[in-house]
């Protein structure tokens, strides 16, 4: 029996060893859609980076009333501070700069602007 419950502790260990790299990509942010378009693309990058950044929707797309939970983006790794770039379908962006990734949890993007709370 003692060695039944050495086995259970060390496979308990090894599963929470596991579940750590799970928990370092816990969403940042979170992005709902209440403009009334579709969201073509949406950049993130830490404001000390100057540059373009990849889409973090990929191949997909934000459509009005839909919300994506986005995770630090690469090359910003303990930033806390980023510049934020919505792209919709029709080409129309909105931008805010300074984010602070600390005290923001959820951006809603409005056809004009944005509400951060």
């Amino acid at each position: 029996m003692p060695r039944k419950v050495s086995i259970i502790a060390a496979l308990a260990i090894v599963l929470t060893g596991a579940a750590a790299p799970a928990l370092a990509g816990d969403p940042h942010l979170s992005i709902v859609n209440d403009s009334g378009m579709t969201i073509a693309r949406i950049e993130m990058s830490a404001v000390s980076r100057r540059g373009g950044d990849s889409d973090l929707l990929g191949t997909a797309m934000l459509r009005h009333g839909a919300r994506r939970d986005m995770v630090e983006p690469a090359g910003g790794a303990g930033a806390c501070r980023y510049d934020l770039r919505v792209v919709f379908a029709n080409g129309q962006r909105l931008v805010i700069r300074n984010l602070d990734a600390r005290t923001t949890r959820m951006v809603t993007v409005n056809p004009w602007s944005f509400n951060l709370s």
